[in-house]
């Protein structure tokens, strides 16, 4: 991250009541200008991450501020990057290819950004889909609407995730779309609908239950939020979904014990006993089982989930509130151990008592986190081992 001037320190290290968090803050957002070049483009973009991301840090350790509150800002933010993205995209491939009449396009969020999760170093997870009755561009250059609607998610990732002099806005990550790397990195939408409907597994129903439209054409984005429903609720549940999910809590079990799994340098707070994926997982094992009879459940967000699942009675208030307080604890600790060293980190150095009692005021931190993941873990395996016991005897 580049360093601020005196002029930005004045204006950023205001009281918690005056702080503006980046998606709220005009020059933290790029501005629309047709004629700015790719790289003049990726330049702004850039110098408006930066200073936003100083905003975040100033709200989470200057002021105390949520750190709930600030992921949803980050995301929030990351849609106005992405719709600048996409309508720079236009103007750049316009001179040559036209556009598409009558085409949209449209960005799905998927995972933390789908959820208004984002951390300080998240990748964005992202589908792309377009929709069109024209099947060529009607620039001076006519190319098929597969290649055209291709070009432009291309141009949206380079300005995304290129590592410039000015850094990068955030890394985006396409290994989630239907057929993962093998696959166009953007479909049309009856292609997208039509692998999930009849090819998807029950992974990607739980990733689907994240989905949010995010930039371009909403309209486009609504309607296959819509469509794909029936695939990720179903009304019956069948055996092999109990079983999938069993692999998926097996798959976690064995990750975390290759690594420490008593707090120590060197816990990882992501993915270790008791962390941060044991609350998702938890919470869309339950989401995923139990929202088509309660549709009060079809939310993105891993804590509106959470209070959805209390409400429902499906979840105690006593689980229900300890998750809660456990995975706020975990989320800001990630941002403090990633605002340190300014990369994706989960890992705990071998310093980190000091620094989060520094950066975060945690009395005893090892303490803390030991009795959230002994809190995590216990009602991770308790409220899976219920839900299989529970579901398995419809197995006939």
């Amino acid at each position: 991250m580049q360093e601020s001037n005196d002029e930005e320190c004045f204006q950023l290290f205001v009281p918690k009541e005056r702080c503006l968090l980046p998606h709220q803050h005009k020059e933290c957002i790029p501005q629309i200008d047709a004629s700015l070049s790719l790289k003049q483009t990726m330049k702004r973009m850039r110098q408006c991450k930066n200073k936003g991301l100083r905003h975040t840090l100033w709200w989470e350790i200057g002021v105390s501020g949520s750190v709930l509150r600030s992921a949803c800002s980050l995301s929030l933010w990351a849609d106005h990057f992405l719709q600048t993205a996409i309508i720079q995209a236009e103007h750049l491939l316009h001179p040559q290819f036209g556009h598409m009449e009558g085409g949209r396009f449209c960005i799905i969020g998927l995972t933390k950004l789908g959820g208004v999760e984002l951390n300080l170093k998240s990748h964005l997870n992202l589908l792309f889909i377009w929709d069109s009755p024209s099947l060529y561009s009607n620039g001076a250059e006519k190319i098929p609407a597969q290649d055209f609607y291709t070009r432009k998610a291309k141009l949206i990732i380079q300005m995304m995730s290129e590592v410039t002099e000015d850094g990068l806005v955030w890394p985006v990550d396409m290994q989630l779309r239907p057929e993962g790397q093998t696959s166009p990195i953007c479909q049309n939408l009856s292609t997208t609908l039509n692998h999930y409907h009849h090819h998807g597994k029950t992974w990607e129903r739980m990733m689907l239950t994240k989905a949010r439209a995010v930039a371009g054409n909403l309209d486009l984005a609504d309607q296959f939020i819509e469509k794909v429903q029936p695939f990720i609720y179903r009304a019956h549940m069948d055996y092999s979904t109990i079983q999938d999910l069993t692999d998926m809590k097996n798959v976690i079990d064995t990750d975390t014990q290759k690594a420490p799994t008593d707090i120590q340098t060197g816990f990882n707070i992501k993915y270790g006993k008791g962390s941060i994926r044991e609350i998702e997982f938890t919470v869309q094992s339950l989401q995923l089982l139990h929202a088509k009879r309660y549709p009060q459940l079809q939310l993105t967000n891993s804590m509106d989930t959470l209070a959805a699942l209390q409400n429902s009675g499906l979840l105690s208030n006593t689980k229900a509130q300890e998750l809660h307080r456990s995975y706020v604890v975990w989320r800001m600790i990630e941002h403090a151990l990633q605002a340190r060293l300014g990369e994706q980190n989960y890992f705990l150095e071998n310093d980190y008592e000091s620094y989060l009692f520094q950066a975060r005021r945690l009395e005893c931190p090892t303490l803390i986190m030991q009795k959230h993941a002994n809190i995590t873990h216990r009602y991770f395996a308790e409220q899976f081992n219920s839900v299989v016991q529970h579901e398995a005897p419809n197995k006939k």
